[in-house]
């Protein structure tokens, strides 16, 4: 029927989802999308529409699915999912294994390959067309279940600001931050161990050392570890958006690299967030100290890492007077441990933002300043805006958050960052 005439002239029928609108029916070039396949090398395609009598010039979409012809492979239909270039999104990315192990090419060995694909969540832009594995022997003797990574980023980068920022709000037991380094306790599925964290500023990377027994972990460790100091970060991008605005070039051109400090775990910062209402940096770090030493697991897996960050299910049941701080604020991190625990709020795999967000304010105790500053440093996300915070509305000179709000408008989609930049400027070490 209609189809097949389309199919005929040399046209492919498509649908475009998503963007929480209707589903549109569309007509691709079978030519032009079978060559843009051709030369794509990765998975995730992403694509410019531009639909005829549509009154936006161009959408953004990946290409979620395609259908092909099962004798001739020919293209019968595709499906877009429409995205936005400031909202991120989660996709499975190829992994490549480079090198070969020592044990294959030394003793006969035989290397099995158990993860072929890894869960990636960012900006479409961002989107890699494959993570490499190198397995090759290294030139440093490392002790067993040790591993050494170089993590790339995109110059330039203030590594001595990141440290800064992490060393004032270390969790005590937790994190610490020795000299040029910054190491941590970590968990995963039970298995315990540590990273620790340098800069090797002549090849533009960080250098992450890893301590842990499970090796097939170690793919989810390096992800954590790129989103917590914002490696993934497009500073040219950021810095041409931010300079456009007079207030805030100079601090740019002073200061280049600023990053969006994340964080290792979603809970740990949103209870760490919670603990810094209406305190100093200070104080709240003594608080989240005590914390860890009446709730936290001991595990002296590094010098100065003593405990590791009590569990949502930890927290959940634990006393209102067994917490070391105020009434309400105990109350608080109880009422989101058990969010968490029962998979309320989640900040893994998340999907909406928005939702999560959502989730947070309607428990007691967290208002629009902790949800934004739990956006900015646990979910990532470039654009989150804390308009309550007082410094930033000193800064500016404005009088509340709505004018703040309104203030911050030419810095979207990149808000996060020009935080950053102003608290910075406030607060320089």
């Amino acid at each position: 029927g209609e189809v097949k005439k389309l199919r005929g002239s040399g046209r492919v029928p498509a649908v475009i989802y998503g963007r929480q609108a209707r589903p549109q029916n569309l007509e691709v070039s079978a030519k032009e999308f079978g060559d843009l396949i051709h030369h794509s090398v990765s998975e995730n395609l992403l694509v410019d529409l531009s639909v005829e009598n549509d009154a936006r010039a161009r959408r953004l979409a990946l290409v979620q699915e395609i259908q092909h012809h099962p004798l001739d492979g020919k293209v019968l239909h595709v499906d877009f999912h429409e995205v936005a270039e400031n909202e991120r999104v989660i996709v499975n990315v190829p992994l490549e294994t480079v090198g070969e192990a020592a044990g294959v090419k030394n003793s006969g060995g035989v290397l099995e390959h158990i993860l072929f694909k890894l869960k990636v969540r960012c900006l479409p832009k961002d989107l890699p067309e494959q993570m490499i594995r190198a397995i090759a022997r290294q030139a440093e003797v490392l002790p067993e279940n040790e591993y050494l990574f170089r993590l790339r980023y995109r110059p330039p980068f203030h590594w001595q600001a990141m440290l800064s920022f992490l060393a004032a709000r270390a969790v005590p037991g937790v994190e610490a931050v020795v000299g040029q380094s910054y190491r941590r306790s970590i968990s995963i599925d039970g298995e315990e161990g540590y990273f620790e964290i340098t800069h090797d500023e002549e090849r533009q990377a960080l250098l992450a050392r890893v301590r842990f027994g499970d090796s097939i972990a170690l793919f989810r460790i390096i992800e954590r570890i790129r989103s917590m100091f914002d490696l993934n970060a497009d500073w040219a991008a950021i810095a041409k958006n931010l300079k456009s605005d007079p207030l805030l070039v100079k601090r740019v051109e002073s200061t280049p690299g600023l990053r969006v400090p994340g964080c290792w775990d979603g809970f740990e910062l949103a209870v760490r967030a919670i603990l810094g209402q209406q305190v100093s940096v200070a104080a709240a770090t003594c608080i989240a100290g005590r914390l860890v030493q009446s709730f936290g697991k001991p595990s002296a897996k590094a010098n100065g890492l003593t405990h590791l960050f009590p569990t949502p299910g930890e927290l959940a049941v634990a006393r209102r007077d067994q917490l070391p701080m105020p009434t309400k604020r105990a109350e608080t991190i109880r009422l989101l441990a058990k969010a968490v625990s029962d998979g309320k709020v989640r900040f893994d795999d998340l999907i909406s933002v928005e939702q999560c967000l959502e989730s947070l304010c309607e428990i007691p105790g967290i208002g629009r300043w902790t949800a934004q500053y739990i956006a900015m440093r646990a979910l990532g996300e470039p654009d989150a805006f804390p308009s309550g915070d007082l410094s930033l509305q000193r800064t500016l000179g404005t009088r509340n958050a709505a004018e703040l709000e309104r203030r911050a408008e030419a810095w979207r989609p990149w808000r996060a960052y020009a935080t950053i930049y102003l608290w910075n400027s406030a607060h320089p070490s």
